[in-house]
């Protein structure tokens, strides 16, 4: 693992997440994308330890408005595919 031991980064990233919105502090960055579309997943699929700040932390990703829109997209495409 590229962060060093689990615990570890998973104690960094929660200690991180208690302190600000995003990982980088106030402002959302390419950071948020990738570890957003990531512990939503690992929460998804229970990869990881339930905890607050991260639960809200995928929500806030999961509710910006860019992410609702690809959303709604996929739905669009999936549903044109249906019809052939």
């Amino acid at each position: 693992m590229p962060y060093g031991d689990f615990d570890t980064m998973f104690t960094t990233l929660v200690d991180q997440l208690r302190k600000a919105p995003c990982l980088l502090g106030e402002r959302f960055t390419a950071a948020d994308v990738l570890w957003g579309g990531a512990l939503t997943w690992m929460t998804m699929w229970k990869l990881i330890p339930e905890d607050p700040a991260i639960a809200a932390y995928v929500e806030r990703n999961r509710t910006r408005p860019a992410v609702v829109r690809v959303k709604e997209k996929d739905v669009e495409i999936a549903a044109s595919l249906e019809k052939g």
